[in-house]
């Protein structure tokens, strides 16, 4: 070594603790020097990684690893935590603490969660240490804990996927007969659909139902009286009343695939969404627009629901001059 020339860091793991940093030569005072410059990222109380700036899924994944290899029990990630490992949508309040559920033991709530349940070989898998709920188990945890419109976000998420079936849905529901959450469950599950393509119109699901409104038609084609094509709806009522849930990030991202997502790109897309709703207008539809807030504050719920009567009521007496295909 060099006069003046710093000695490298030994190899350390990529989620370390003090005890493998001590074996490798490293003083408590050395850590913690390290953690207190930012040159390596602290996860949990006594462990780090020996990387910088370690954020988002990256370090999440490393707290995975750290509290998983500190328990003696076996943990399985479950719960919210296990639906953000499937890359499923985040819950409106954050996915707050790191879930776990084990065979045996007692709970356990703070910065980690850890519930004690049954699990049975086929409702967890995983290699190792590193194991996480099912597809099935977790939309089914997730329905009996969390609020139910998140958790009708995450089942039609599942669904979507293609990860979970309904038929494996039922079966899942039908194991925790009893459980805590259990009633809250099976309604998720019998309002739970694949076809919805965001949790904004999860959430609008959630609160149609909750709002006595009858159940639309997710996801449709309207053709005009010719059979041309003019575009696809979120949701679809009898009678011609058309559905659109609304966001910025749809817009976006429309933007985005059309180009950079500049200015220019955000006005051709409202261009063309106007066009196209002129377009459907002429068939004798209604089309009634919403968005999140209107679905997920109480009383702007009560209002969205009093207009979409409103408007079932107008469309019923108007002629539709086009047709609906359901996609499937």
């Amino acid at each position: 070594m060099l006069p003046g020339v710093a000695r490298p860091d030994p190899e350390l793991p990529p989620v370390s603790d003090r005890a493998a940093a001590a074996a490798a030569g490293l003083s408590n005072g050395q850590v913690s020097r390290r953690l207190n410059s930012g040159s390596w990222t602290r996860l949990r109380h006594g462990w780090f990684s020996p990387v910088s700036g370690l954020d988002g899924q990256r370090r999440w994944y490393a707290e995975l690893v750290a509290h998983v290899t500190e328990h003696r029990r076996h943990l399985v990630l479950s719960h919210a935590h296990a639906a953000r490992a499937w890359q499923w949508p985040a819950p409106l309040a954050g996915w707050g603490a790191m879930s776990f559920t084990a065979s045996q033991g007692s709970t356990r709530a703070g910065t980690v969660k850890i519930f004690v349940a049954p699990l049975d070989a086929d409702e967890y898998v995983g290699t190792g240490r590193l194991l996480v709920t099912s597809p099935a188990r977790t939309v089914v945890d997730c329905a009996r804990t969390l609020p139910p419109r998140d958790a009708l976000a995450i089942a039609d998420a599942a669904l979507a996927s293609r990860r979970v079936t309904p038929v494996e849905l039922t079966l899942a529901v039908a194991r925790v007969k009893g459980w805590p959450g259990a009633p809250q469950a099976r309604r998720v599950m019998a309002l739970a659909d694949g076809r919805r393509e965001s949790p904004l119109e999860s959430w609008s699901a959630w609160t149609f139902d909750e709002q006595g409104l009858p159940a639309p038609q997710w996801q449709v084609e309207i053709a005009d009286a010719l059979g041309q094509v003019i575009g696809r709806g979120d949701c679809w009522w009898r009678d011609g009343l058309l559905g659109e849930a609304d966001g910025r990030a749809k817009y976006r991202t429309r933007a985005l695939e059309r180009g950079a997502g500049t200015l220019d790109d955000y006005e051709s897309v409202l261009h063309d969404e106007r066009t196209r709703e002129m377009r459907l207008r002429r068939t004798g539809l209604l089309v009634v627009r919403w968005e999140a807030r209107d679905v997920l504050v109480p009383v702007r719920a009560q209002a969205l629901a009093t207009y979409i009567r409103t408007q079932l009521s107008a469309a019923a007496a108007l002629p539709f001059e086009g047709s609906v295909r359901f996609t499937s």
